[in-house]
């Protein structure tokens, strides 16, 4: 039985504490029904870029101490371990085509990588890591950080890539799932040395280990099929979100998700899952004041609700599903107790609902309103909504050389400044030339900034323009020109988001504008 270092450190996670593959594993576990056997492994042609080296022997030990008939095997069993982490089938696994690794032993540059492509990939490891990490932590560690950095790389050769969802840059939808993955595969199989463990703070869009145990916990408290449906969706789903895949499979956010789990970081090992989750859903994060939240728990038949409110009326409520008005602006507490059958838990989202001052200055394509372009041929996953989704690794795009895109609101509002980021690729599709306008009745538009030869200089950049504007309105507009024809030939309009920094315009000031 080969522990597992998460498993070590904390004992009540006990899926983290699984079999190593060795020779004469049993190839049908894993997928109920599936027969492993049918797996065709990758061909592993090893190859020592640093002969000589005192790491190679301890690697072949390692190797050995675990069983397996030689490197290239261990290789080879490695990825069926990971197969079975991504696929519900060998056929699934077989279909996504990875057909040969080449695995280089080397002396310095990165601790480990991926490259290439399907159907042939090279990993590399640095021997010189390996030698430092027994040093420090000792063979049986080592063993198990070996095993796991491998299977991290071997996730990146067989995992599903998220269309649509930002390119390879952090902070995307991508990076959180191409990193995150990678890591909980690890976790899943090889762990992570004593020096990791979930820690506060971060998005699941960070990746690394930081999305990995978020991951984990869903996996443990929701599904243990969560990383088989993510990379399942990743194919499926033509424009991929974190929140897409979990409202589909368990009707509720990524956002919300990430605050339960911030909330039980600090408590971790956490309860197994079967355990009274006191969890709940609100409808709505970001209101303005006066407006209501409706609060809905994820166990439905609990014995007795005990909601508390931060700033809100009312303050306590004994409701199932209750609706909260917030009459101040400021970031509230959400606290929630349950109690079923004998048990009794408790759940407690700090700053869960924002509510907004509607006269103070914010960005106004946060509010309700409507967005709308000129054209409607943009690519699945890059329509204009992604101009105002505030994700920088999502993008609208249009086939066409100057578009406009508006913005229609349902109270006016004076703009102090506005910001457009570029988009992940393609420079020659970003905005060059532009005046914004803006009208009360969708008709007659006003000038309000002009720009002329602008320029991004990199992928991801927002840039920031104030405005000497006295006058307030209900729509906005963008009259976009693009930068020139892209490497393909193709003239085509991009950007990933667009701000509008202002303020509403009080009662008594609404008609003097509206004129």
């Amino acid at each position: 039985m080969k522990k597992n270092i998460v498993g070590i450190l904390f004992t009540t996670l006990a899926i983290l504490s699984l079999n190593a593959c060795k020779s004469g594993h049993d190839l049908n576990e894993g997928t109920p029904g599936a027969d492993w056997k049918l797996y065709e492994a990758p061909k592993v042609t090893l190859q020592i870029e640093a002969e000589g080296h005192e790491g190679i022997a301890k690697y072949l030990e390692l190797v050995e101490k675990q069983g397996y008939d030689g490197i290239e095997d261990w290789v080879q069993y490695c990825c069926l371990e990971i197969a079975k982490e991504l696929y519900y089938t060998p056929e699934e696994a077989n279909k996504h085509g990875l057909k040969e690794i080449t695995y280089k032993l080397n002396d310095g540059g990165a601790l480990s990588y991926k490259g290439g492509s399907v159907p042939h990939i090279e990993i590399g490891f640095d021997l010189n890591y390996l030698v430092t990490f027994i040093n420090k932590h000792g063979m049986d560690v080592a063993r198990d950080e070996i095993y796991g950095v491998l299977c991290h790389e071997i996730t990146h050769g067989l995992q599903n890539e998220p269309k649509n969802a930002g390119g390879y840059n952090g902070g995307t939808e991508c990076f959180g799932f191409i990193e995150g993955t990678a890591d909980l595969s690890r976790l899943n199989t090889g762990g992570f040395n004593p020096e990791r463990f979930p820690k506060q703070g971060g998005t699941f869009r960070d990746g690394y280990n930081t999305t990995a145990f978020f991951y984990l916990w869903i996996y443990k408290n929701l599904s243990n099929n969560f990383l088989k449906d993510i990379n399942r969706t990743a194919e499926e789903y033509e424009t991929w979100t974190l929140s897409a895949v979990t409202e589909d499979l368990y009707g509720m956010s990524a956002d919300v998700l990430w605050k339960l789990y911030q909330n039980e970081v600090a408590a971790y090992p956490w309860d197994n899952a079967e355990e009274l989750k006191a969890w709940f859903n609100p409808s709505a994060f970001s209101i303005l004041q006066n407006e209501t939240v409706t609060f809905s728990p994820l166990i439905k038949d609990g014995i007795s609700y005990n909601w508390t409110f931060e700033g809100g009326i009312p303050a306590t409520s004994t409701e199932k599903s209750p609706v909260v008005t917030y009459a101040n602006s400021g970031d509230y507490t959400i606290s929630l107790v349950v109690e079923q059958n004998g048990k009794k838990d408790t759940c407690s989202l700090k700053q869960l609902v924002k509510v907004i001052d509607p006269y103070a200055t914010m960005d106004i394509t946060d509010l309700a309103g409507k967005v709308t372009c000129q054209y409607n041929d943009s690519p699945s996953g890059e329509g204009v909504k992604n101009s105002i989704d505030n994700n920088p690794g999502t993008k609208f795009l249009t086939f066409n050389s100057s578009a406009w895109i508006q913005f229609e609101m349902e109270d006016v509002y004076q703009l102090e400044k506005y910001t457009i980021t570029s988009a992940n690729d393609a420079p020659m599709r970003d905005p060059k030339d532009w005046v914004l306008k803006g009208s009360n009745d969708g008709v007659e538009f006003t000038a309000i900034d002009t720009r002329v030869d602008e320029n991004f200089s990199d992928r991801g950049q927002t840039l920031e323009f104030l405005l000497d504007n006295s006058r307030a309105y209900r729509i906005y507009r963008f009259d976009l020109t693009h930068k020139g024809v892209d490497r393909f030939g193709r003239a085509v309009l991009q950007l990933a988001e667009i701000e509008l920094i202002g303020k509403k315009q009080a009662d008594n000031e609404l008609v003097a504008a509206k004129l």
